[in-house]
C-alpha cells in the first residue's frame, strides 16, 4: 500500500505492506511508527522507524518534493529530505508516492521510473537510524539515538538497574537492557571496587606496622601503577 502525492495519514490511520508484515501507523500521540510484525495477526510488533514527532505531529503527507510531518499550525516538524535515512535531491515535476515495501522499507519514490528519493533504511526488518518516542516490546531494548553506543548503553543500564528507561509523552517506559552491556559494566565497576578496597587495606596495614615500629619490606603489598608505588 502507498500514499499518493498530496495524500496524507492523519492520527489513528495506517497503511501496510502487501504481505501485511509491516505497518506504518500515525499514532494518536502524533508520532509516525513503522512496525514489523511476527505475522499478519500480530497486534504489537517491533518498531523499526519513528521520527519522534509525538506531541507535535498532526498529519504525515507526501508533498511535491518530500514526505513531511506537520503540526496543527502546518509547520514542518519532520522532513524526509533532511532526515538520517538514505536520500537524493528531488527534481521538480515528479509524481511521488510513499510505499511500505514487503521487505520492510519505507520508500519515497517516483511513480514514473521508480527512482527512490528517500528510504527509511529498515530493509529486512532492521531498526533504522530514527527511532524515538516509542515503546519497545518486552525483551527488546533501544535508547534512540544511542542504541549503537556501548558506553551510553552500559551507563544507562547501570543507573536503571539493568533496564533502559526512556520517555514517551511524559510516561516513563522500560525495556530490558542488553545483558552483555549490563554485565560488562557491572564487572568493570566491581573490579574498581575490589581494587579500591585493596588499596585501603594495604594503606591501613602499612600505617599499623609503622605505628608498631615493625614495618619491614613486603609485609604489606603496596598497589602500583606501572612501576610506581602509590605511596612509600
Amino acid at each position: 500500500m502507498s500514499i499518493s502525492q498530496n495524500g496524507y495519514l492523519s492520527k489513528n490511520s495506517s497503511i501496510r505492506s502487501d504481505n501485511a508484515f509491516y505497518h506504518l501507523c500515525f499514532l494518536e500521540d502524533g508520532n509516525l511508527v513503522l512496525y514489523k510484525r511476527k505475522d499478519a495477526y500480530d497486534n504489537e510488533g517491533t518498531p523499526l522507524f519513528a521520527p519522534g514527532t509525538h506531541g507535535r505531529g498532526e498529519k504525515a503527507a507526501v508533498e511535491a518534493d518530500a514526505f513531511r510531518i506537520r503540526d496543527k499550525d502546518d509547520n514542518v516538524v519532520w522532513d524526509s529530505q533532511s532526515s538520517p535515512g538514505k536520500k537524493k535531491d528531488v527534481p521538480e515535476g515528479l509524481n511521488l508516492s510513499l510505499v511500505v515495501t514487503e521487505d520492510g522499507e519505507l520508500e519515497l519514490k517516483d511513480n514514473g521510473v521508480g527512482t527512490v528519493y528517500w528510504s527509511s533504511d529498515t530493509k529486512g526488518g532492521k531498526k533504522g537510524n530514527e527511532l524515538s518516542g516509542v515503546s519497545a516490546p518486552e525483551g527488546e531494548f533501544f535508547l534512540a539515538p544511542y542504541a549503537n553506543n556501548p558506553l551510553i548503553m552500559a551507563v544507562c543500564a547501570w543507573f536503571s538497574w539493568g533496564f533502559l528507561g526512556y520517555w514517551t509523552m511524559g510516561q516513563k517506559k522500560k525495556a530490558i537492557a542488553a545483558p552483555v552491556y549490563t554485565a560488562a559494566f557491572y564487572l568493570i565497576f566491581l573490579g574498581w571496587i575490589w581494587w579500591l578496597l585493596a588499596v585501603v587495606d594495604t594503606y591501613l596495614c602499612s600505617k599499623k606496622l609503622q605505628e608498631e615500629g615493625s614495618l619491614e619490606p613486603n609485609h604489606c603489598e603496596v598497589p602500583v601503577i606501572g612501576n610506581l608505588p602509590l605511596w612509600k
